[in-house]
């Protein structure tokens, strides 16, 4: 589950590296970027199974 929402951000950060930008609108997109892909693989059905399981696991 954690690959789910450290990818896109790693992915993020490689790209600001990169770019070697401090511009603030470049951040900002890469941020919403990052957001927008980790929404869209938690939509998936493996991600959506994987809840589930981590829900069952931490409920009494």
């Amino acid at each position: 589950m954690r690959t789910v929402i450290t990818v896109p951000a790693g992915i993020a950060l490689a790209l600001l590296q990169v770019l070697e930008t401090d511009e603030p609108w470049l951040l900002a997109t890469v941020t919403a970027a990052c957001v927008g892909l980790t929404a869209l693989l938690l939509r998936t059905r493996s991600a959506r199974v994987a809840l589930q399981a981590l829900r069952r696991r931490f409920t009494p």
